[in-house]
């Protein structure tokens, strides 16, 4: 079977309830479209997307290889957090029931590594990866996973920010794209809150995720406390196999506050990446290397918290490289007439007048030197440019 998925099984469908969903999940969940069972079972799905399911009994996420590490699980329910790759011939099964009981362990061509908890009771029955795993599907969904209908409703999704005080967790595109709208519209006025949860996009040894900033910040520059969920290494236990703290995984699950400082200047799509401050990991690269790294004996280390940085629009001003750009508008009329002086308030709360000589022309330039933005690497200062356009 020529299947190159991963994902969560778990054996609760939540009334088919998204929010629900969600919410054990602490997941942040936006709906892209419909989709049938067959297209959510496709392989190598796209960074940031994942699929989902719900049958009568059990609920299916199908998401990329990379978030099988972060051993995702329901509290009070069986779940199984896996990936399967019949052409690395790499199989990682990850296993926790309601009372917390776990098995984990990594097969590569065959052989098991790294691993934890008690044999699964199928585990004689079903000697590889490959046949432990669709048994276990049938398991937690009631039913064989072979019997279930390709064309079967599912959903593509993406996700999102999480917010704890959100009652609705999730987003639907099909049918709230205008009221998204409106939403991002209003959080720009609202005041910066003293902690920001990232939106992790992907979380391996590094941790990836988006952070947008206003216009204001990447002018003044801002240090900001980010919070967000990472992999901190048991200190619990010496022998990770017999340890109730961590259920045998070596690892526990930390809320993290990073104070993070974001110089003046910095722009749309650069990258910071804070070293030692994404998750722990006995190995330097992705799970197909993990172990390889294990056997070797790699002394286990933290990988990094990598920003990538987005720019949320202004109301009245835009950012081109170094300078900052306004566009003003004025009657055709009254410019044809006589001088104009126009009064603007610039990111550092100045109230700057310019004078528009009579007769100017739609799309004049005017240049104000130094109120622009600062260049990080060699600290020099653009300009603030103002439009003027005639109606």
């Amino acid at each position: 079977m020529g299947y190159n998925i991963a994902g969560l099984v778990v054996n609760k469908n939540f009334d088919r309830n998204v929010q629900q969903l969600a919410t054990a999940l602490r997941w942040g969940i936006e709906i892209i479209d419909e989709i049938t069972f067959e297209q959510a079972t496709a392989n190598w799905l796209p960074e940031g997307e994942f699929r989902l399911y719900f049958s009568d009994k059990a609920t299916m996420i199908f998401f990329p290889h990379e978030w099988s590490v972060e051993g995702y699980h329901v509290q009070g329910a069986k779940s199984l957090c896996y990936a399967y790759s019949a052409t690395a011939m790499v199989f990682v099964v990850d296993y926790l029931d309601e009372n917390g009981t776990a098995r984990y362990f990594m097969e590569n061509e065959g052989k098991k590594s790294l691993e934890n908890g008690a044999p699964l009771p199928y585990e004689q029955q079903f000697p590889t990866a490959s046949g432990l795993i669709f048994k276990l599907f049938d398991e937690l969904l009631g039913e064989s996973f072979h019997a279930i209908n390709f064309a079967d409703k599912a959903y593509r999704c993406r996700k999102i920010a999480y917010k704890e005080k959100d009652n609705a967790p999730y987003k639907n595109a099909l049918f709230t794209e205008t009221v998204a709208k409106e939403e991002k519209k209003a959080q720009t006025f609202q005041e910066e809150p003293k902690i920001t949860r990232l939106f992790v996009k992907r979380a391996g040894v590094d941790i990836l995720a988006d952070l947008e900033l206003t216009l204001e910040e990447c002018y003044k520059g801002v240090t900001k406390n980010l919070l967000y969920s990472r992999k901190k290494q048991c200190t619990a236990c010496n022998n990770p196999k017999n340890c109730s703290t961590c259920s045998g995984k070596g690892y526990v699950l930390e809320e993290h506050t990073e104070a993070v400082n974001f110089p003046a200047g910095i722009d749309d799509e650069m990258t910071i990446k804070i070293k030692n401050k994404g998750n722990w990991f006995p190995a330097k690269h992705s799970i197909w290397t993990y172990w390889k790294i294990k056997l070797q004996k790699t002394a286990p280390t933290y990988g990094d918290l990598v920003l990538a940085i987005s720019l949320r629009k202004h109301k009245h001003f835009q950012r081109n490289g170094q300078n900052l750009i306004c566009e003003y508008t004025l009657p055709k009329v009254e410019v044809m007439a006589r001088d104009v002086v126009i009064q603007l308030a610039d990111l550092d709360k100045n109230t700057l007048k310019i004078k528009i000589p009579q007769g100017t022309e739609n799309g004049k330039v005017f240049q104000i030197k130094g109120k622009g933005f600062r260049n990080i690497k060699d600290n020099k200062v653009g300009n603030l440019l103002i439009i003027i356009k005639l109606i």
